[in-house]
C-alpha cells in the first residue's frame, strides 16, 4: 500500500540523515560497513596470536634490559675505579662514582624511547676528599653538574674519555645508541675551556699529553678535534696549532677588539715562554719553552 511505501521512504531518509549522507549513497555505505564488520571478525580471530607475540616480545625485551643493566653495573664499577685513580694525576683529589638507579616501573614496565634504552638512570657523582685531622676521611660532594667547577668537569670528562674511549661521542645529542651500534664512534670536536685552571707542574703536563692522545686517537680508533682554551704553556706546547687570542681597543669604538693570530716557529717559542713566565727571566723561559716543545714532539711521535 501507499502507506507502507511512504513508511519505507521515511525510514530510508532517516537512515541517510543518521549517517550524514545522501539517500542515494546508502547502498555504498552498507557495503563499506559490511566489509568493516567482516574485517573486524577476521581481526578478532588473529587477536590471541598477536597478544601472545606481544607477551613473548615483552619478555624478551625485559630480559635484554636485565642483561643491559648488569653490563652497565660492571662498566660503572670499573669506570668509577679507573677515573678515581686517574684524577690525582690531573690535580684533583676527588672520588668519582657512576651511580645507577632504576626508572619508575623497573623491569616490570621497562622504558623504551629513542634517546635511551633500559631501566637505568645514570648520575655522575664527584666527592671532594677532605681530611678532618683524624684517621677518618670525610667526603663532600654530589652530582657533578651541581658541585663541580668548569675546570673540574673538564678534567673529569677528559679522564672518562681516557678510561672509556668513545664515551663523549656516544653521548652527543645527534648520536643515538642505534647510531653508535651501527656506525661506531665517529670523530667529533670537543672544546675544553680552561681545563688546566688552578693546575700546574706535573698535572698540567699529564693533562696536555692526555689531550694529545685524545686528538690523535691513541686510545680509540677515531681521533677527535680538540680545542683547548688554556693559559698553560704545557698544553699550548703540545698542540698541533697554536692560536693566540688578544683583546685590545679600537679608536672610535666603545667595544674592545679581539684579534686571533696563528703563531709558529720562533713566534710560538716566544709566546710559550711568555705563557710560562710572563715578562720575567725571558732567557730561562725561552729555554723552558724549547724543552716543552721538544717533549711534546717526542710524545706525539711516540
Amino acid at each position: 500500500s501507499m502507506e507502507e511505501v511512504d513508511g519505507l521512504v521515511a525510514d530510508w531518509n532517516a537512515l541517510a540523515r543518521k549517517h550524514g549522507i545522501s539517500p542515494y549513497a546508502l547502498p555504498t555505505c552498507h557495503t563499506s560497513l559490511r566489509q568493516e564488520i567482516d574485517g573486524n571478525v577476521e581481526a578478532l580471530k588473529l587477536l590471541p596470536e598477536a597478544e601472545e607475540d606481544e607477551r613473548v616480545a615483552f619478555e624478551d625485551y625485559t630480559h635484554a634490559c636485565e642483561e643491559l643493566s648488569y653490563a652497565r653495573e660492571i662498566v660503572a664499577s670499573n669506570l668509577s675505579r679507573s677515573v678515581t685513580e686517574l684524577l690525582p694525576s690531573l690535580g684533583l683529589e676527588c672520588t668519582f662514582q657512576v651511580q645507577l638507579t632504576q626508572r619508575p616501573g623497573g623491569f616490570e614496565d621497562p622504558y623504551c624511547g629513542s634517546e635511551t634504552l633500559g631501566v637505568d638512570v645514570v648520575d655522575l657523582l664527584l666527592f671532594h676528599n677532605k681530611v678532618n685531622g683524624g684517621p677518618n676521611e670525610s667526603k663532600r660532594g654530589g652530582k657533578i653538574e651541581q658541585v663541580g667547577s668548569s675546570g673540574e668537569k673538564s678534567r673529569v670528562l677528559l679522564a672518562i674519555e681516557t678510561c672509556l674511549p668513545g664515551s663523549i661521542g656516544a653521548t652527543c645529542n645527534n648520536c643515538s645508541p642505534q647510531h653508535v651500534i651501527q656506525n661506531g664512534n665517529s670523530p667529533i670536536s670537543i672544546v675544553y675551556d680552561e681545563i688546566d685552571a688552578h693546575v700546574g707542574g706535573r698535572a698540567a703536563v699529564t693533562i696536555a699529553k692526555l689531550l694529545a692522545d685524545q686528538s690523535s686517537g691513541e686510545a680509540s680508533r677515531a681521533g677527535n678535534q680538540i680545542i683547548a682554551i688554556t693559559h698553560s704553556a704545557s698544553v699550548a706546547a703540545i698542540a698541533d696549532r697554536h692560536i693566540v687570542i688578544e683583546r685590545g681597543s679600537t679608536s672610535g669604538s666603545s667595544s674592545p677588539a679581539v684579534r686571533a693570530s696563528v703563531v709558529d716557529g720562533s713566534s710560538r717559542r716566544k709566546e710559550i715562554a711568555r705563557m710560562a713566565s710572563g715578562d720575567l727571566a725571558m732567557g730561562e723561559a725561552a729555554t723552558f719553552a724549547d724543552a716543552l716543545i721538544r717533549d711534546a714532539l717526542l710524545h706525539r711521535d711516540a
